[in-house]
């Protein structure tokens, strides 16, 4: 018969061994989630960018990005602010989670003390775990309004201007991963260059139609020497066309 501290032993060691395999088991099935959850981010990455190509509609674009993040991270509260043109506020342009009537009238102040101000004034992804513990800054009412714990907030920055920013919020405390923040960041990409396509369509439309609409002469000629761009001014200087009878 087994020595009862032996047996002691014995037992301690089998638990030893089991308590060491779940450990193994745990960190594999993390492994394989956060390999599971990239590869998911860079497809909803990849379906935005080609959205964002394809696609003029940018209210559209605004709403499957809020809709895919969301979803992928797993948050109650997801936004799009958009910084007023005197750059002293912060309108909720898009959004999931928020009470009826937040979204496209709910504004706060594009202020530094405030989370999403920033975000937008630092130009770096800002990540919170817990709005209680914070020091540099605090929530915006919004926020303080919808109960939000934990969050990360990125500016939308196209190269002319600075858009506003992207947020995903949770009413919990949460440890938002590397990936997480990186993905955010790449989505925010996405928007930008859309809203920067966006500006340079409506500069290229308005600089087409003073060309038009200028009272004087303008025209733009080809290496070959060709005409590849008149106006009406200048089409009305152009000496008619003579056309003999017998070709009538």
């Amino acid at each position: 018969m087994m020595n009862p501290v032996k047996l002691g032993q014995l037992a301690r060691t089998f638990d030893d061994m089991a308590g060491a395999l779940q450990e193994r088991i745990h960190k594999q099935e993390l492994a394989e989630q956060a390999l599971l959850n990239h590869a998911m981010q860079q497809t909803v990455v990849a379906a935005l960018g080609q959205f964002a190509i394809t696609s003029r509609d940018f209210g559209a674009l605004f709403d499957q990005a809020i809709m895919f993040v969301t979803q992928t991270l797993e948050v109650e509260y997801c936004q799009v602010l958009e910084l007023s043109p005197d750059k002293q506020t912060l309108l909720l342009r898009a959004g999931l989670g928020w009470k009826q009537g937040c979204v496209g009238q709910a504004t706060i102040k594009a202020d530094p003390e405030l989370h999403e101000g920033f975000a937008l004034a630092s130009g770096e992804p800002v990540v919170v775990r817990d709005f209680s513990k914070e020091v540099k800054f605090r929530p915006s009412p919004l926020l303080q309004e919808h109960g939000a714990v934990s969050g990360i907030s990125v500016a939308i920055g196209a190269r002319s201007q600075t858009f506003g920013v992207l947020g995903v919020y949770t009413t919990r405390p949460r440890e938002f991963s590397g990936d997480d923040v990186h993905f955010l960041m790449a989505v925010a990409t996405v928007l930008a260059l859309a809203v920067e396509r966006k500006n340079s369509e409506a500069e290229s439309q308005k600089l087409a139609a003073f060309a038009q609409l200028n009272p004087n002469p303008a025209m733009e000629l080809n290496a070959d020497g060709t005409i590849s761009y008149f106006n009406d001014a200048a089409l009305k200087l152009a000496p008619p066309i003579c056309v003999h009878p017998w070709l009538n």
